[in-house]
C-alpha cells in the first residue's frame, strides 16, 4: 500500500497535503497553566508572561485558548465582579462623606459623582452600564474625593 506522500505525486489531484496540526486540548490546569491565565486576566502581555512562566509566547497564546483556561479565566472574572460588587456599600459612604465634608469643591465633586452614577446628571446621554463599570468609573473619579490611588481591576469587556 503507497503512502500520502505517493498518492500525492502520483496523482496531481490529491497534492494537497495537511499541514495543520491535529487539535488537542487540555485535560488539566496546572499551576502554571493559572498562572498564565490569571497574569492574562490581568492584561499582562504574553512575551511578559512568557518571562514570567519560562515559556515561550505562542505556549502563552496556546494555553489561554483552551477550553479549561477560558473556564478558569470565567471562574476569575465571577470572583472579581462579586468583589466589585461589594465595594458598592463603601462607595457610596465615600460618596457620602464626601457631600458632608464642609469642603464646597469636594462636596459638588461628590454630588456629581452620585448623579453620574444614578443616571440623573442632565446633558449627557449614557448607554446604560453595568453595576460594575458604574463602581469602577465611581472609584476611579472618587480617587481625587479621597485623596489616594484607588486600584481597580476590571475583567474582559464582553
Amino acid at each position: 500500500m503507497a503512502n500520502s506522500l505517493q498518492l500525492a505525486l502520483a496523482n496531481p489531484a490529491r497534492r494537497t497535503i495537511a499541514t495543520t496540526k491535529p487539535t488537542w486540548e487540555l485535560k488539566k490546569l496546572s499551576q502554571k497553566h493559572k498562572t498564565i491565565v490569571a497574569l492574562h486576566a490581568q492584561g499582562v502581555d504574553r512575551f511578559d508572561i512568557g518571562q514570567v512562566a519560562d515559556c515561550t509566547p505562542e505556549y502563552v497564546s496556546m494555553i489561554v485558548k483552551q477550553p479549561l483556561a477560558k473556564a478558569y479565566l470565567a471562574e476569575l472574572e465571577e470572583y472579581m465582579d462579586s468583589r466589585l460588587k461589594s465595594l458598592y456599600g463603601k462607595t457610596v459612604d465615600v460618596i457620602s462623606n464626601g457631600l458632608d465634608s464642609g469642603n464646597e469643591d469636594v462636596a459638588l465633586k461628590a454630588a456629581r459623582l452620585q448623579l453620574e452614577s444614578t443616571g440623573k446628571l442632565k446633558g449627557e446621554k449614557k448607554e446604560a452600564q453595568s453595576a460594575e463599570d458604574v463602581v469602577a468609573a465611581i472609584l476611579s473619579r472618587a480617587t481625587v474625593i479621597i485623596g489616594q490611588n484607588v486600584q481597580v481591576n476590571q475583567g474582559e469587556q464582553k
